[in-house]
């Protein structure tokens, strides 16, 4: 898996040779004798199956998408060798650049917006925990980067804490140091509540993210109904 899956797409090019059963048309033994196999597997090498799913989660998060895109590439498998073997010298493909130069700053920016968000560690639990949990779903199936994508509006939203810090100290605007909390609200606005109105902590969101920037001026009335709030947004 380790050689195999990060590099070529899985359905090409298996990790094992598939067992064939005689008489099975539908492949019901077939796939019997494949889950024993893997069971065995994870009962005999319980270390291996560990380290293998500790670096799917890093794959997810890794500089270059999975599998990956080459330009030069003829991998092929060996049944000789009992794996996939590549004769090119592997040259990664314009979509691949272009996801590194996308996703690297994503991921830096994220890594710090965690630790700039640390304050509000206890409210942004259900965050981690969707996190956590999309973590935990790759790790038990395939590292796939479009694996990733429902947590990505969460990963961009923790990222732009770092984004404050990063527009507050090249063009040190005043009041930009006010948009982490209002941003924080936000986020909590809809993430949080799920039997709640979504509707109103949306709304007490958005009021904060435009009040953050103001802070000289006066503050919007402190009304928790969103047609008390709303006409305010449209006529500021």
């Amino acid at each position: 898996y380790s050689r195999v899956h990060p590099l070529y797409d899985t359905d090409s090019f298996p990790y094992f040779s598939i067992p064939r059963v005689a008489n099975d048309p539908v492949g019901d033994q077939s796939n019997r004798l494949s889950m024993q196999m893997a069971l065995d597997y994870l009962r005999q090498h319980p270390g291996e199956a560990i380290l293998t799913d500790v670096r799917k989660v890093v794959w997810l998060y890794g500089w270059h998408k999975v599998p990956r895109s080459f330009a030069n590439s003829s991998p092929k498998w060996d049944a000789a060798e009992h794996r996939v073997v590549d004769v090119a010298s592997l040259r990664p493909a314009r979509q691949d650049v272009l996801y590194t130069v996308y996703w690297v700053p994503v991921l830096a920016l994220f890594l710090w917006g965690v630790w700039r968000s640390r304050s509000l560690a206890r409210n942004l639990l259900p965050v981690y925990a969707f996190l956590g949990a999309n973590a935990v779903t790759v790790a038990l199936t395939f590292a796939d980067t479009r694996y990733r994508l429902e947590a990505e509006p969460l990963i961009a939203a923790l990222a732009a804490f770092a984004g404050v810090d990063v527009a507050t100290s090249l063009w040190g605007a005043p009041g930009n140091a006010a948009l982490a909390p209002g941003h924080a609200k936000w986020l909590l606005g809809v993430t949080a509540h799920p039997i709640d109105d979504p509707r109103r902590h949306l709304v007490q969101g958005m009021r904060a993210l435009c009040e953050a920037p103001d802070l000289g001026k006066p503050a919007l009335p402190a009304s928790r109904e969103p047609g008390g709030i709303v006409p305010t947004l449209v006529n500021r």
